[in-house]
């Protein structure tokens, strides 16, 4: 996968833009102090610290999101307007709002004058009124409870498709880190979208040996291809980097069973 979401600021920002392969992104997460404390209010000091910080990810830094808290319940538009003016316009900026009442056409106007997205997410039960900036940004928060349960591959169907007939582009998150069910609905997620990384394809034929048991294939040398096509997928799918391991071991066995999402 070729982005993440940071949410945290003051880290080592310039390690991790150096140690990320090209065409890399970071989504950065808005300072809460200036979302939850300042509630947008005169950001002016805390918008220069924040970025002073997170433009430390030079190329590599992608949008931004603003996340306003549940108890911002009266859409004030001159605030919002005011605050998306500030902020540095050569980036993208999506706001993420928690309450339902500032789900109206006219907060849509202001976002969509500054190129901003409507965030879309599944904690309210309800879409934005209208996809605005000219892009999109998606957070799945989970399928089950907040930041619980696995979306799998039939709910996500649905999305593949969706995203895929919007054409521009679109950020997409899963914030249902509980267990890893985010990993593999990425992964999964990404492979409805045909842009499954090759690393990642690698280690999903991998676990697919694991799981269906590649007794005949244990000690397969790195690069040989697999002699069965139920084990990888694919008859000339080859051994990963380090060879099939042997079949049957404790680590193998919980793997196939627990799915943790963790790639290998």
């Amino acid at each position: 996968m070729g982005r993440i979401r940071v949410g945290t600021s003051g880290y080592a920002y310039k390690h991790w833009r150096d140690r990320t392969p090209r065409g890399f992104l970071f989504a950065c997460k808005g300072s809460r102090y200036i979302t939850h404390m300042k509630r947008l209010k005169d950001p002016g000091p805390a918008l220069e610290r924040y970025f002073e910080v997170v433009l430390r990810l030079g190329p590599k830094l992608g949008p931004i999101l603003w996340q306003l808290p549940p108890r911002m319940n009266r859409p004030d538009l001159p605030r919002l307007d005011d605050f998306l003016a500030r902020v540095p316009q050569q980036l993208r900026h999506a706001v993420e709002f928690r309450n339902a009442a500032w789900y109206t056409g006219e907060v849509c106007e202001v976002l969509d004058r500054h190129g901003a997205a409507f965030c879309e997410h599944d904690l309210l039960d309800r879409s934005p009124p209208a996809r605005t900036g000219g892009w999109r940004y998606v957070r799945f928060h989970g399928a089950t409870a907040k930041y619980r349960g696995r979306y799998g591959r039939t709910a996500l169907r649905k999305w593949a498709r969706d995203l895929k007939a919007y054409g521009r582009d679109a950020y997409v998150y899963f914030n249902n880190d509980t267990h890893g069910h985010a990993v593999r609905d990425a992964l999964d997620l990404s492979e409805l979208l045909d842009q499954l990384p090759e690393s990642a394809a690698q280690a999903a034929a991998f676990r697919a040996c694991v799981a269906t048991g590649g007794a005949s294939e244990r000690g397969r040398r790195p690069g040989t291809p697999c002699r069965g096509a139920a084990r990888c997928g694919s008859s000339g799918q080859r051994a990963p980097p380090g060879g099939c391991p042997p079949a049957g071991t404790p680590e193998e066995r919980a793997g196939s069973t627990r799915g943790t999402g963790r790639a290998p």
